[in-house]
């Protein structure tokens, strides 16, 4: 049985979300994925503020318009993200790091 991630997707062990708008005056779009397998849900927030009637296969229009401001979402926040960058001439961040605990010692302390 499949079952669909809660708001946050992070609870209980579930699946992540990886999409989702914020609602769209009524309408509400959620796409996530579990495993290979990829999921549209439509809602009326207006009728179903508790999202248990998906509305995607009475209403494909809406869900392609949606999903399309969807997708140029995450276009955009892909252009956005800064991609993770070699630094040639590394600088530490302190000038004498003496008696600093390792990471591994830090923990050890913490706990």
């Amino acid at each position: 049985m499949l079952r669909r991630p809660y708001r946050d997707g992070a609870k209980r062990g579930l699946p992540r979300r990886q999409g989702g708008l914020e609602p769209q005056g009524k309408w509400k779009l959620v796409h996530y994925r579990i495993k290979a397998n990829f999921f549209i849900e439509l809602y009326d927030l207006e009728k179903d503020l508790g999202e248990r009637n998906n509305l995607a296969d009475q209403y494909p229009e809406r869900v392609k318009e949606l999903k399309v401001e969807l997708d140029a979402h995450v276009e955009e926040i892909k252009r956005d993200v800064r991609p993770a960058a070699f630094v040639e001439n590394p600088k530490p961040l302190l000038s004498n790091s003496a008696g600093m605990p390792t990471l591994v010692q830090y923990r050890k302390n913490k706990k």
